[in-house]
C-alpha cells in the first residue's frame, strides 16, 4: 500500500496519497516509509504544523533517518520559526551506515 500512496503522490493526488499512509500507519504504526513518505507530502500541502509534529516524531521512532531531522529544519524554516537559532548542518547517519549532511534545527 505505500508504492499506491507513492504512487497517487507523483499523480498529485495528494490527498488520497495521505489518506493511503495514514491507512497503512493504522496497520503498521512503525511502518518507516509510509511514516515518511507521509510526512513528505504533508510538507509539500504546506501544512507545516502537522509536518513538524510528524518529523518530530519521526526523529524519535527513527533517530537514524536523516530524512526527518531535515523536514523539522525545513517545516520550521518555512514556519517562520527561528527562537532556538537558525537551522543547521550537521552529520546525520543514514541506514547503510554512510553519513551525509542533512539540515536540522534545534529548539
Amino acid at each position: 500500500m505505500v508504492d499506491m500512496g507513492v504512487a497517487l503522490n507523483r499523480l498529485g493526488r495528494k490527498d488520497e496519497a495521505v489518506k493511503m499512509y495514514q491507512d497503512v500507519l493504522r496497520e503498521e504504526p512503525a511502518n518507516q516509509d509510509a511514516f515518511r513518505d507521509l510526512t513528505m507530502v504533508l510538507y509539500s500541502q504546506k501544512k507545516y504544523e502537522e509536518t513538524l509534529n510528524r518529523a518530530i516524531s519521526g526523529t524519535q521512532l527513527f533517530p537514524q533517518e536523516p530524512e526527518f531531522w531535515s523536514i523539522k529544519g525545513d517545516a520550521l524554516y518555512a514556519m517562520g520559526r527561528f527562537a532556538g537559532g537558525p537551522a543547521v548542518w550537521r552529520w546525520c547517519p543514514t541506514t547503510d551506515r554512510r553519513r551525509r549532511w542533512c539540515r536540522t534545527s534545534r529548539p
